[in-house]
């Protein structure tokens, strides 16, 4: 039985109607339902978003505060500096203001900590460096809202700090001249989710309306949009509007440094897609940050020397090679250190710290174990007795608010809810490391550590035109809150093989009636010893339009493949996960759109005996062990009746049954009387669901 990595999640839209007025085609309206975008209008907005979408700056807390300090320093030539973050979505803020201020005559320079030196956010060192050079005003970008030491600091030495962050607040905030976060407790602002950029585009924007230069603005758009993708905050409201134009933009952008940087990695006039800007031109902005000094990526966006420019591009390139090599290296230690501890298979967190793991690599790594166990994970360097790294997080679990939990063992921490950076002394990693696994165990089920993937619908060959995938590319650009639909797709392998220079990408065609469809699965070489040609199989991914040698061909890329046997343990566990409810709060759709015969799901009482006696022949000698996929060839019975069997089994009290991995069944005969099965609970309610599928 091919499995699959992901718990399959059915989008119930059975309220969904279709409207003929609106001359969008049916499938984008069913996808915007989905999305919660309903109505002309707002399906108007949706996709055909405006630069009047963007809410009034002025709506943000201590902005015309912050308008009014910073126009002073302008007049008054007072020396400002913008001090931001070594990520990208630091970069293109420090990048962003620095030029605007620059183009109102603004006597400005900018300051970046060295990740590697100067760890995270604002540190005093930084601060006495900019006293000495002068400096009055410092304007924080991505950065700030945990800085109320820093502020204090900074205080003594007459230098006022406005702050500019989006990251999650803490019990207080700085008492600094202006705090601008739209995450503030006391915010009204309409929208919370901007990255670090986007909260540093509203103070332009609110600059620009006092100054009168507005139109001046969106040319900043480009580098923007870059933030805000790398940030991989929800590309909905503004920032979907950022994202829309951004993306316009950067195709068409003046900036020589953004120019030279696309020419690096060989962009050829195509659709600028939030894949281009998560997976080519981020990496190679933060590699700078990571292993080497991210203020060569701000003088790269605000140089005028096409030259320098080009220079940096290409070294930035090299510093993403580098980069990769140190990442492989440490997943592969961070793996062997997981597979020593058998700790960590019980855990619902993983926790770690080595020496020598580089800090500006291990939050990648941390996303990577993230993907591979599907479990919250904290990686931390140590250091002179000092642990540093970063968290990242599953769906649904605060990694902010579980660091929280453990704050007294912490000097300092940051983030939001799906990542976050610490640091802590090494002799309170175990009462630590304790205290998050404990927080874990409570707060997350064991339903919480399946990762989910969203289904829209299930496709059929004459669905899949190149006309359907332009229309369904009408939802672009994708990100968080918006993410690429998927779709499942039944039929026959006609055949498969295996491409890449490592032989670990897997190209599948696939025959459905008369139609075969190319589907390409990138690092899933473990499924090619599982399948065979006409094997019958369900493959969940998104469509793409594959062009190739002057052909241009509709391709689903694949995100999860199982076969038809467990379609069948989907529908099982949907069973056990209702319950506890009635008929009528069950969705049923759900089930329907992955079961052809309502009659495989029929359990009769020779199915039960035929179970029985197979095991008890079996068990003459106590309890046995047997592989699910062997009882399904010799019984022929499928997955969905076996594992109910067996809970039937258990509710009557007939045998001890255990199930310790998804493939094996471990049963103990405890009673070889005859029971009359029509008192089972679990086989009346089967039977209920079973009259509603059918009706």
């Amino acid at each position: 039985m091919i499995k699959g990595k992901y718990h399959w999640n059915y989008i119930d839209n059975k309220d969904f109607v279709y409207n003929k007025e609106i001359e969008h085609p049916e499938i984008i309206q069913r996808l915007l339902y989905n999305r919660g975008v309903i109505g002309k209008e707002n399906i108007q907005r949706f996709l055909n978003p405006t630069t009047l979408q963007f809410y009034d700056p002025y709506l943000l807390n201590d902005m015309d505060k912050a308008v009014t300090r910073i126009l002073q320093a302008v007049n008054t030539r007072d020396k400002v500096v913008v001090y931001g973050d070594y990520d990208v979505d630091g970069i293109t803020s420090t990048s962003i203001l620095y030029l605007y201020l620059k183009k109102l005559g603004a006597n400005v320079d900018y300051y970046i900590p060295n990740r590697l030196e100067e760890g995270y956010g604002i540190n005093k060192n930084a601060l006495d460096i900019l006293k000495g050079n002068g400096t009055t005003l410092i304007i924080t970008v991505d950065t700030g809202i945990a800085a109320l030491e820093q502020v204090e600091y900074a205080k003594t030495m007459d230098i006022e700090m406005i702050i500019t962050d989006h990251h999650e607040c803490q019990e207080n905030m700085p008492n600094a001249f202006a705090v601008i976060n739209p995450k503030r407790p006391d915010s009204t602002y309409p929208f919370c989710d901007l990255a670090g950029v986007g909260v540093t585009f509203k103070l332009i924007h609110a600059l620009s309306i006092k100054v009168g230069n507005v139109e001046d603005i969106w040319e900043y758009l480009d580098i923007v949009s870059i933030g805000t993708v790398a940030d991989i905050v929800s590309l909905t409201s503004e920032n979907r509007v950022i994202a829309k134009f951004g993306f316009e933009r950067v195709k068409v952008t003046t900036n020589i440094g953004l120019k030279a940087l696309l020419k690096e990695v060989g962009y050829k006039d195509t659709n600028i897609t939030s894949g281009f800007i998560g997976f080519i031109l981020a990496p190679r902005l933060n590699a700078a940050g990571r292993i080497g000094d991210a203020k060569k990526c701000v003088n790269l966006f605000v140089t005028e020397d096409e030259t320098e420019a080009s220079f940096i591009a290409k070294e930035l390139e090299k510093n993403n090679q580098d980069r990769q090599k140190l990442e492989a290296q440490i997943f592969n230690e961070v793996i062997e250190c997981i597979q020593k501890d058998d700790g960590h298979s019980k855990s619902k967190v993983i926790v770690l710290a080595k020496e020598g793991w580089h800090h500006g690599v291990i939050g990648i790594v941390a996303s990577k174990i993230v993907d591979k166990f599907y479990k919250p994970t904290i990686l931390l360097n140590i250091e002179d007795g000092k642990a540093t790294g970063s968290a990242r997080s599953i769906a649904g679990f605060s990694i902010f608010e579980c660091l929280g939990s453990g704050k007294e063992f912490l000097d300092k921490y940051g983030g939001h809810q799906m990542a976050a950076g610490l640091s802590l002394d090494m002799n309170n990693f175990q009462s630590f490391k304790k205290q998050i696994e404990f927080y874990a165990d409570a707060n997350i089920s064991r339903e919480m550590l399946i990762p989910k993937l969203k289904i829209e619908g299930e496709l059929k060959d004459k669905d899949i035109t190149i006309n359907f995938i332009k229309n369904i590319e009408k939802l672009e650009p994708y990100g968080m809150g918006n993410s690429q639909p998927n779709f499942s797709f039944c039929g026959e392998i006609e055949n498969f093989k295996l491409l890449g220079k490592e032989s670990n990408h897997l190209k599948l065609k696939i025959r459905q009636n008369n139609v075969i469809m190319d589907a390409m699965m990138f690092n899933s070489s473990e499924y090619f010893e599982k399948l065979d040609n006409e094997m019958d199989i369900i493959i969940a991914g998104n469509l793409q339009i594959n062009e190739w040698n002057g052909n241009i061909t509709p391709q689903i890329m694949v995100k999860d493949i199982k076969n038809e046997e467990c379609k069948l343990y989907d529908i099982y566990n949907m069973f056990k996960n209702t319950e506890h409810l009635k008929l009528d709060e069950i969705s049923f759709c759900k089930i329907k759109n992955l079961v052809s015969d309502v009659e495989e799901l029929n359990i009769s009482r020779t199915d039960c005996a035929l179970v029985y006696k197979y095991f008890q022949n079996k068990s003459k000698e106590g309890k046995v062990t047997e592989n699910i996929d062997n009882i399904i060839k010799i019984l022929s019975l499928n997955i969905f009746k076996i594992l109910v069997i067996m809970d039937v089994f258990k509710e009557m009290k007939l045998a001890r049954v255990n199930i310790p991995e998804h493939n094996v069944i471990e049963f103990e005969v405890l009673n070889s009387e005859k029971i009359d099965l029509t008192k089972s609970e679990l086989l009346t309610r089967l039977n209920n669901w079973l009259k509603e599928l059918k009706s």
